[in-house]
């Protein structure tokens, strides 16, 4: 192609991250970037130039509802809109540390009992 130059840095890291997207591969590409290996002998702390990537990254991705959260040496990416759970005044007084433990060893029997579907219900409750 005469005459074409090669695009800006900006310009080809936009493409391939759009190309990463729409095939599916962008976790892909984010764990290897996070790879111990790449980062060994520029860190003075364990994962220090990890999470400053990571608190790079994730002022643009919370623009789409989503975060990285390193967890010792595994990082997920977590989608903040999907645990948005909106709970009435009314609800509340219901949600108690006694009625979670009431309502975990109900599925807990269920699953005990091999009644899977009662176990779902209970939990979806």
């Amino acid at each position: 192609m005469l005459g074409q130059s090669f695009p800006s840095r900006w310009a080809y890291a936009n493409d391939k991250i759009r190309e990463m997207v729409s095939q599916g591969r962008l976790l892909e590409f984010m764990n290897y970037s996070l790879v111990d290996e790449h980062y060994f002998e520029t860190e003075s702390q364990k994962y220090e130039t990890q999470d400053q990537i990571i608190e790079v990254w994730n002022k643009y991705l919370e623009l789409d509802g989503l975060k990285i959260i390193r967890n010792g040496s595994h990082f997920t990416l977590y989608d903040l809109t999907a645990f948005n759970v909106i709970v009435k005044q009314e609800e509340l007084e219901i949600l108690s540390t006694e009625f979670m433990r009431q309502q975990i060893d109900k599925c807990e029997k269920k699953l005990l009992e091999r009644d899977f579907d009662g176990a779902i219900t209970t939990a979806r409750a």
